[in-house]
């Protein structure tokens, strides 16, 4: 085989090392070299070009994951405000029917104070006329007991009379008894007057007694009469004081009914305020079911993306690229972060973590663990990844584990493993650009 067979054979295969470190003494071999070593760089552009594509491929899905999954947090509690809204409306659809209720009652019970207010008015009224009517009736009452005492000194006038009268037919019966036949006369009309004097005295006694009678019941009812005088007195300030309990209650009962209206209509404008609310909260739950959709296209798109990487890094696999592992490593521990938020919205692959890739058998420990340049082993970049790289396999295993155990207990623990594992991958990657810019 010729020597420009040779180099276009090694060019084809994108051999850059082989090719570069052969001798060739034709010029035109010389040029292939040349074409060879701007292939290999401009594949080790494309290299780097794509890892920097694909590191933010598995950022971009790491924060589309994250996003969906606030988005369908926020849709979840937004749902559940939603229910309460729906039961707050209830609730004050039910609080404005009893408040219009005890409006109602508030101003039934208003007119009934009013009226009750009225009537003791007007019982008050008629007391103070009763009053004055007892007043006269005792007056009245008064005069009749002095009155009656008259009618006894008169009486009394009466039985002196009486008792003279007696002691005159007396005499005029000895005068007529002495008088003999000539007094005859005089005896008839001497025992008249005597007889008219026994029914005189008789009829005085029995005057007396019934006046006595009188004046014993008029002194009762003027006792009486005292006695509901008093008590219509207490009464009547017994019910100036209802009455200027009723004012009072009269004056309450107005400003709670006039509060009863103002909190009717305060219970209308909220029930306004919850329906504009219960609108805005479905137009939000409209916006964040479109907000998810346009997540769902960024995700394929982002996965189409990933894809077509992927057919650009099978092709530079067959090319001799500088440090091509290690630089291929940068974003694969990226996207550790990324499926694990995909798992915690329920996209992505399913991962076992019982066949998860360890740290020595992944890419980058394939590599890390088979350098045998004392050099770049003693490098303070190459040494700073070992641990974190490790931790990303081991977090990124537990975190798995926990979920796929209860999701919705150990979300807050799986939450805080798959933030480490996002802080280790960005470590590695960190410490493999700058190891890269080395080799």
């Amino acid at each position: 085989m010729s020597e420009m067979d040779t180099a276009l054979t090694l060019l084809e295969n994108m051999q850059f090392d082989q090719l570069l470190n052969s001798r060739f003494d034709d010029p035109a071999c010389q040029r292939v070299q040349d074409i060879g070593k701007a292939y290999q760089a401009r594949m080790s552009t494309l290299l780097e070009g794509c890892v920097n594509a694909s590191i933010a491929i598995n950022r971009s899905g790491t924060h589309s994951a994250r996003l969906t999954r606030h988005s369908n947090s926020t849709n979840t509690n937004i749902q559940s405000f939603h229910g309460h809204l729906d039961d707050l409306e209830q609730i004050m659809a039910s609080m404005s029917q009893s408040r219009h209720g005890a409006e109602q009652d508030s101003g039934e019970a208003a007119a009934l104070v009013g009226k009750s207010a009225g009537a003791i008015e007007e019982l008050s009224t008629r007391i103070l006329s009763f009053r004055d009517s007892i007043a006269s009736v005792e007056a009245s009452t008064e005069r009749l007991a002095t009155f009656t005492h008259s009618i006894g000194d008169i009486i009394q006038q009466i039985e002196a009379i009486a008792k003279q009268t007696n002691l005159l037919a007396l005499n005029a019966t000895i005068e007529a008894a002495r008088a003999g036949e000539a007094g005859k006369g005089f005896a008839v009309v001497a025992g008249e007057v005597k007889s008219l004097s026994t029914q005189t005295e008789r009829a005085t006694d029995d005057i007396r007694k019934r006046i006595q009678e009188l004046g014993a019941e008029t002194s009762g009812i003027v006792e009486n009469v005292r006695n509901s005088a008093e008590q219509l007195e207490q009464s009547s300030q017994q019910l100036d004081t209802t009455r200027s309990t009723t004012d009072a209650m009269v004056e309450t009962v107005g400003r709670f009914v006039s509060s009863m209206q103002g909190m009717v209509s305060d219970a209308h404008r909220q029930d306004e305020v919850i329906r504009d609310m219960l609108s805005d909260v479905e137009s939000i739950t409209s916006r964040i079911s479109g907000y998810n959709s346009e997540m769902g296209h960024l995700g394929a798109d982002l996965l189409n993306a990933e894809n077509a990487l992927k057919t650009i890094f099978d092709a530079l696999d067959a090319a001799d690229i500088p440090a091509k592992s290690i630089r291929r490593a940068r974003s694969d521990h990226l996207l550790w972060e990324r499926r694990l938020c995909e798992m915690l919205v329920g996209i992505g692959e399913t991962m076992d973590p019982d066949t998860m890739t360890r740290h020595t058998s992944c890419r980058l420990g394939k590599w890390y663990y088979n350098v045998e340049d004392h050099q770049v082993r003693n490098d303070p970049d190459y040494r700073s990844m070992e641990v974190p790289h490790q931790e990303i396999h081991e977090l990124a295993r537990k975190a798995v584990r926990l979920y796929q155990d209860n999701p919705d207990t150990n979300l807050a623990a799986v939450s805080d493993l798959i933030e480490q594992v996002g802080q280790r991958a960005a470590a590695v990657e960190k410490s493999i650009s700058s190891l890269a810019g080395k080799l």
